[in-house]
């Protein structure tokens, strides 16, 4: 399954973008009195608008993955590719399968197997940021690629690390815009490099 290049850049950029202002307006609601208590209320419309922001970024995201992948396999692509693209995809198709349960949980009511979404989407959201790191350490090498691209690739895990850790503890918007916006405007630079 291809896309033409129009296609994939654009779904690449807005799944990068609605990732990262997701993650960054989590970060600052967590700093608002009440925080983001309302986003787990299935009464309230905020509930569905972030379920939606999240399963559309995936779908972007895994357009710009596939697409990526198809763009520099005609290079010689080694384990560490395969390794980044499989975590990277196991990773977005898992959670944005858990948002859309999330969507769904709110008109239906998904009972105590939401639990089960929770905790899986939560793993899932890992996976799909430990992936970034070997497609960084592959995409270093690929002169076409923009280097700052790879770059932020490369910073994902450590900076995901230490923002979830430490920062997001001290000040979650800046540990939102820390690893959101790093990962998500990896995805970005990918999606104009996906256009060429």
């Amino acid at each position: 399954m291809g896309f033409s290049k129009k296609s994939a850049a654009v779904g690449t950029i807005i799944g990068g973008g609605l990732l990262a202002i997701n993650i960054i307006w989590q970060g600052y609601l967590d700093l608002t009195l009440g925080g983001d208590s309302f986003l787990h209320d299935v009464t309230h419309v905020a509930y569905y608008l972030n379920s939606a922001m999240i399963f559309f970024a995936m779908c972007g995201l895994l357009i710009g993955l596939l697409s990526l992948h198809n763009h520099i396999k005609a290079t010689k692509v080694d384990f560490l590719w395969r390794t980044g693209i499989f975590l990277s995809g196991l990773g977005q198709g898992l959670f944005g399968i858990g948002a859309l349960a999330f969507f769904i949980h709110g008109l239906l009511d998904l009972g105590s197997f939401l639990e089960t979404v929770n905790l899986v989407s939560g793993i899932s959201s890992i996976i799909m940021f430990l992936g970034a790191l070997p497609l960084g350490i592959f995409l270093i090498r690929i002169k076409t690629f923009p280097r700052f691209g790879s770059i932020l690739f490369l910073l994902t895990v450590p900076v995901f690390a230490v923002a979830t850790t430490v920062i997001y503890n001290v000040n979650a918007l800046i540990g939102g815009i820390l690893f959101g916006g790093i990962y998500g405007l990896a995805w970005i630079i990918t999606g104009f490099y996906l256009r060429k």
